[in-house]
């Protein structure tokens, strides 16, 4: 009997040792566009549409900013982005995240896209070229957090229950990305989501769990 709980022991220590050592993390932040500016326009999509933003990346990344009350993290993200029935993926995009803590209830967590990356023409966008998304994440009255540390993206406390989200686009690729449209709306909903592989691994080692204990009950 001890032998067969060791086994089965085992087996969840060793799906959660290689969940632990699991870089990635991905966040699917939702919400409802409030306003489209610029002298482009979409078509597929405008004001009251829902859009979601789901970004993976490296929850190892460290601080590059040697300050006390300010956080730079850097890394490469994939990432889905859908505003109305158009939607475009892309990976290993350059984001970054700036944490910024004045004083408690006062700071804020932003991530954008790098705007030094290329710009990518988006098929169902009208051709526009993305030099976007970000989010803006503001602290709640009375909420603190160490911007030091990579933080937890979430509409709950520290945060406001609340953000800001923000896509940008260019007619043209080039720096001064001119001709396009921004598109703002208000984020209602982070959550983390399960990388496909941590998932696939999770279930796996449920399936291995079950067999072994359907194994002991057959041999009582």
């Amino acid at each position: 009997m001890w032998r067969k709980s060791a086994g089965v022991l085992g087996v969840v220590l060793a799906v959660g040792a290689v969940t632990a050592k699991a870089a990635p993390i991905a966040y699917l932040a939702q919400g409802t566009i409030d306003a489209v500016h610029g002298s482009g326009s979409p078509t597929s999509f405008g004001i009251g549409d829902d859009f979601s933003f789901q970004v993976a990346f490296d929850n190892n990344a460290v601080d590059t900013h040697a300050s006390p009350g300010a956080g730079i993290f850097g890394f490469d993200a994939d990432y889905t982005l859908s505003l109305g029935p158009a939607t475009i993926s892309l990976t290993d995009i350059v984001f970054s995240l700036s944490a910024v803590f004045n004083s408690v209830g006062s700071g804020s967590v932003s991530v954008g896209f790098d705007a030094s990356e290329v710009s990518t023409p988006l098929p169902g966008f009208d051709g526009f070229f993305l030099r976007g998304p970000s989010m803006l994440l503001s602290l709640a009255a009375g909420g603190s957090f160490d911007p030091n540390v990579l933080p937890v993206l979430s509409l709950d406390a520290p945060f406001q229950p609340t953000g800001l989200f923000v896509v940008s686009t260019c007619a043209a690729e080039s720096e001064s990305c001119s001709g396009g449209y921004q598109v703002r709306g208000t984020l209602t909903s982070i959550q983390v989501v399960p990388e496909p592989a941590t998932a696939a691994l999770l279930a796996g080692g449920l399936v291995l769990l079950a067999s072994r204990r359907r194994g002991q009950l057959f041999s009582v």
